[in-house]
């Protein structure tokens, strides 16, 4: 099964601080890597750890290994992602947010690790729900 990863998970994971860090953590030990992400997830993380106050070293030194895999390229799928920003405009749906949900329905057997109740809105574009690991 592919896990396919969101801000919230990386950002809990090297914060001890965060009320999801222990549940986040628990759950990545049980997954197999590599975790799949887009570019903007990096940079909402690096943006995030900075706002927390977290070092980034850390993250930096997680994308030096074969944990994260971040060969997803949104030029490859411009029309899509540009589809479900419009689809859920009312919420709105990030441009992350997007990439991500554009990555589930091309990646086989895909499952969401996420902290964002959004993603429990989300339907791929044959309208099926996503396969989430988020806390309860």
């Amino acid at each position: 099964m592919s896990t396919i990863i969101d801000s919230g998970p990386l950002v809990a994971a090297l914060d001890r601080r965060d009320q999801y860090h222990k549940f986040v953590v628990h759950r990545m030990e049980q997954l197999k890597a590599p975790f799949y992400t887009c570019e903007s997830v990096l940079s909402e993380t690096f943006f995030l750890l900075q706002r927390a106050h977290v070092s980034q070293r850390g993250f930096i030194e997680i994308l030096t290994t074969d944990k994260i895999d971040v060969s997803y390229s949104y030029q490859d799928h411009v029309s899509r992602i540009r589809g479900i920003i419009k689809t859920y405009a009312n919420l709105p749906a990030s441009f992350a947010d997007a990439c991500l949900l554009q990555m589930a329905e091309t990646l086989p057997d895909a499952q969401v690790f996420t902290l964002d109740t959004d993603f429990n809105i989300y339907r791929t574009a044959s309208g099926q729900s996503l396969s989430l690991i988020i806390p309860d």
